[in-house]
């Protein structure tokens, strides 16, 4: 599994792959790890995020991040059933550390340059255009990207959302 860091914050890491690891149907499925001070905390191969978002994005990010953050009280213990002495331990001592930067990150997509009215054009995940939150706004901003110069085009990665 060929895995990069897709989040960081503080002591935690989430990595996921790059391509998706499985597929069932129209489902893909990509693998991942929170590591937490460097340690592996949970991994596996089942993450299979929303179609409307991209595996990498802040939406599926944070999605992932919620369920991994789960601890006991949120739900029946029998949730926890399969959970290792070390992830029990870290989501009693950590999972609500981990909930409040999952809350941040969901409050970040939200309200994230009035996303919901516009596509944004990314560079490395940061905004560097919006257009019209309509077909012929996607379609610019396509073009925004394809019309870019090759120099442009390999400082780096390059999104719609």
């Amino acid at each position: 599994m060929n895995l990069k860091t897709v989040w960081t914050e503080g002591d935690f890491a989430l990595l996921m792959s790059e391509e998706p690891e499985g597929y069932s149907g129209n489902r893909k499925y990509y693998g991942y790890e929170l590591r937490y001070k460097g340690t592996p905390i949970f991994q596996g191969s089942d993450y299979s995020p929303s179609p409307l978002h991209g595996p990498h994005s802040k939406e599926s990010i944070a999605n992932l991040l919620g369920f991994l953050s789960v601890k006991p009280g949120d739900v029946d213990p029998e949730y926890f059933e399969d959970y290792t002495p070390d992830q029990m331990r870290f989501v009693t001592e950590h999972g609500e550390e981990l909930s409040v930067h999952v809350y941040d990150l969901e409050a970040l997509v939200n309200s994230y340059l009035g996303r919901a009215t516009g596509w944004l054009v990314l560079l490395n995940g940061k905004p560097v255009a919006r257009f019209p939150r309509t077909e012929s706004g996607y379609f610019r901003a396509t073009e925004y990207v394809e019309q870019l110069s090759p120099d442009d085009r390999n400082r780096g990665r390059w999104e719609i959302d």
